[in-house]
């Protein structure tokens, strides 16, 4: 083999390594976005499920008080809770949705649902 030939495999050798290096590279960066994606559906899946529970909550809290007669405290107690339990979700998604780029997601999120 001739030198000229031997210098012609290392420098292709040589550029296949940085194509696999840059193709390496590139894959990795697509799996990371694919993972944030994935965490941000998450995200938006929760809030839309506390908001759910948080009505479901609130509505049968209201309506379970208005249908118990005064004289059974314990039930009260227990509409009462439910209420109390719906207030502090909706509180957590209205920390979250405060976040000005997450409110502007979720609304988007909400305008193409």
């Amino acid at each position: 083999m001739s030198k000229i030939y031997k210098r012609q495999q290392r420098l292709i050798s040589s550029q296949l390594v940085i194509i696999a290096t840059g193709f390496l590279v590139f894959v990795v960066f697509l799996v990371g976005l694919h993972i944030n994606k994935e965490r941000e559906v998450a995200y938006r899946i929760d809030t839309l499920e506390l908001l759910d529970v948080a009505a479901d909550d609130f509505g049968s809290g209201l309506l379970g008080l208005s249908m118990t007669p005064d004289s059974d405290a314990l039930q009260q107690s227990y509409y009462v809770g439910r209420i109390q339990s719906a207030l502090h979700n909706f509180t957590t998604v209205s920390e979250r949705l405060n976040n000005n780029d997450l409110r502007d997601k979720f609304r988007a999120l909400l305008r193409d649902f």
